[in-house]
């Protein structure tokens, strides 16, 4: 038990990161291609139509992008605080207009429960990141 827990101690060491910068382009290990990453915060989500508020942007993404939706967390374990990014949905840019993004929740990727009650993963506040190709 006590290998376990430290094993998921280092995990959740190796997988943290600081808090979220505005834009930035990574270059990706897993398909040799670069990505370009936008930031901001949610600011609605009614049905399937998800609304960001991004600032600083150098690069807009166009309609039609498809890419991937995370959100920012921080969690407290054991007196460590944790931070990273869960992936939340595979999405499809619909329009962009001044520093307002509006994306189409093509799928959702992470189904959360708490209390046996559904959390919600586009809650309004919500600092995101959209990556795509």
């Amino acid at each position: 038990m006590k290998q376990m827990l430290i094993a998921v101690i280092f995990f959740l060491l190796y997988t943290a990161s600081g808090y979220p910068d505005k834009v930035y382009k990574e270059y990706s290990q897993n398909t040799d291609t670069l990505k370009t990453e936008l930031r901001g915060e949610i600011i609605s989500k009614k049905g399937k139509t998800v609304k960001i508020q991004v600032t600083n942007v150098q690069e807009y993404p166009v309609s039609g992008i498809k890419g991937t939706m995370s959100k920012y967390f921080e969690s407290n374990f054991l007196g460590i605080k944790t931070t990273g990014w869960l992936e939340t949905g595979e999405m499809e840019v619909i329009s962009v207009s001044d520093d307002i993004i509006e994306f189409k929740l093509l799928k959702e990727l992470s189904k959360i429960k708490v209390n046996n009650k559904k959390e919600n993963q586009f809650e309004s506040g919500t600092i995101v990141k959209f990556v795509w190709d």
